[in-house]
């Protein structure tokens, strides 16, 4: 994983994380790759893809563009609830960046709305963030950090649970039993099995 306090500094200063990608904030920007990315794209599809291909191949530019803004939102809340704890009320009440309450029915139920200000910003982001993914040496980056998440992934292993698939069920008599695999099931196995069951 990448520097945490290198992308911490990048937060505290305005404007910061539009230097993500720049030369001499590698470790920030493997920091952000691997703790924002992941919950911006969907934690599945960041594990199968991360170590495979690089970033920009499986995130978009509006994908990078809202981790940025989220976390631009909400650095100073979760700093707050590192040091304090999550439970803490005035960790929970705490006023993010861009959000703000619509309404008093919103402040009993903690609903936040982004501000005008936020989706400008969020489009400012997104012109950064195809900007920098333009230059050629970026692709050095995202290769560095392919290499990095591999090597941190093989330190900490493979799941050991087993996958457990649905029994197959028999259809016929016991001279002729053939072999009914449902569509849920066809979902489980890979396509050779399902094609020699329907022969």
């Amino acid at each position: 994983m990448g520097d945490v306090s290198k992308l911490k500094e990048l937060c505290e200063v305005d404007r910061g994380l539009e230097t993500l990608r720049d030369v001499g904030n590698e470790e920030a920007f493997h920091a952000f790759a691997q703790i924002v990315m992941p919950s911006v794209t969907g934690k599945m599809l960041f594990r199968r893809d991360a170590g495979q291909i690089l970033l920009s191949a499986f995130t978009t530019v509006q994908d990078e563009a809202l981790g940025m803004l989220c976390l631009e939102n909400n650095f100073l809340k979760w700093e707050y609830m590192i040091k304090h704890g999550t439970d803490n009320e005035g960790a929970k009440r705490m006023k993010t960046k861009y959000a703000s309450l619509a309404n008093a029915k919103d402040a009993k139920q903690h609903v936040r709305w982004w501000t005008k200000e936020a989706v400008e910003r969020y489009h400012e982001l997104v012109k950064v963030v195809l900007e920098k993914r333009a230059v050629s040496s970026i692709h050095n980056l995202e290769a560095e950090f392919q290499l990095r998440y591999n090597m941190s992934f093989n330190l900490r292993g493979r799941s050991s649970r087993k996958r457990k698939f649905p029994p197959v069920e028999k259809v016929g008599g016991e001279g002729n039993a053939s072999v009914q695999i449902s569509s849920a099931q066809q979902s489980y196995l890979p396509a050779i099995v399902v094609q020699a069951t329907a022969i």
